[in-house]
């Protein structure tokens, strides 16, 4: 019984003549050979003695099945895949760097092959880390998690390359700011429900009856800052935190808020010194938007760091 050796079959190019022997062993020979189902891509032939041959005229990948008979009139099949692609001296893939959020949002890459003309060339995407990113068929990329993985795209024929490394960053919580507890606090014959004492003068503060530095101290302390008082390097937060910060008795930002606001800037490392400021406004608003802060947050933001009004500064942070 005659045995079909072939299995694959090397990739044609449209426009370029082809010729490939298929192979046969066993039975008594010679062998006939035929399509028996399936279609030979336009353009090529399978001679009787085994020969596929002639020029492809289109790209895409065909599927067909041949037959082989040998002398005693014995048959054997065997399904085989063509592939034939545009003949290119070139592919590239835009953009060359990808800077992703994991779970965040997709990014489209582009092949472009060379010659331009070329009609609609096959190419085939992957990722080296799919733990990482993953390609679609189209060239999608989709982040998953932290870390770096570089998209490959290559024609269909294999003969042209180009490849783009993905970085995917961790995901940026979503700052929830803590419940603050309010608790008693009695000096003389003053006795309230107020948020800490946490550094700030009691006396002073029932005096004025203004609870503000308190609170700011309480919320600022539990939402994770830290707090090192007057006469460092933290002055504009101390200023915060103390009461005596620009804006403190504006409607817009409760103590409490001010408090947790200025406890995330510092977190996100955008809290200029008096001596260091080193952070540019527009720095900062770009931390907050991707920390997903409060949309009050950027607002109050803007008015302690460069003196917008509360109008201007709601309007400019909800854009």
């Amino acid at each position: 019984m005659p045995i079909i050796t072939t299995t694959t079959l090397p990739a044609a190019t449209v426009g370029t003549a082809y010729s490939q022997k298929l192979q046969a062993s066993g039975g008594t020979s010679p062998y006939t050979w035929r399509v028996v189902s399936g279609s030979l891509m336009a353009g090529l032939a399978l001679s009787p003695s085994g020969t596929l041959s002639g020029t492809p005229t289109t790209p895409g990948s065909t599927a067909f099945t041949v037959q082989v008979t040998d002398a005693s009139g014995v048959t054997t099949t065997r399904g085989l895949t063509l592939v034939s692609a545009v003949s290119v001296t070139g592919v590239t893939l835009h953009p060359k760097t990808l800077s992703l959020t994991a779970g965040g949002a997709t990014a489209q890459l582009q092949a472009t092959v060379s010659p331009s003309d070329a009609t609609n060339p096959a190419v085939i995407w992957s990722s080296s880390n799919t733990a990482v990113a993953t390609v679609s068929s189209t060239g999608i990329v989709t982040p998953v998690a932290p870390g770096t993985a570089t998209i490959t795209v290559t024609t269909a024929d294999g003969a042209d390359t180009a490849s783009s490394t993905v970085t995917v960053s961790a995901a940026v919580p979503v700052w929830t700011p803590p419940t603050l507890t309010p608790e008693p606090v009695t000096m003389g014959s003053v006795n309230t429900q107020v948020i800490g004492n946490l550094g700030y003068n009691p006396a002073i503060a029932l005096d004025n009856g203004t609870f503000a530095g308190y609170v700011e101290e309480r919320a600022a302390i539990e939402a994770g800052a830290t707090f090192a008082g007057e006469g460092t390097e933290s002055v504009y937060l101390s200023a915060i935190l103390d009461g005596s910060g620009v804006g403190l008795t504006d409607p817009n930002v409760t103590p409490e808020q001010q408090g947790q606001f200025a406890a995330l800037y510092q977190k996100l490392g955008i809290i200029p010194t008096w001596t260091n400021n080193t952070v540019s406004l527009s720095q900062g608003i770009a931390a907050l938007l991707q920390a997903q802060a409060p949309t009050l947050a950027i607002a109050n933001y803007l008015v302690q760091m460069s003196g917008f009004s509360w109008t201007a500064a709601q309007s400019q942070a909800a854009t």
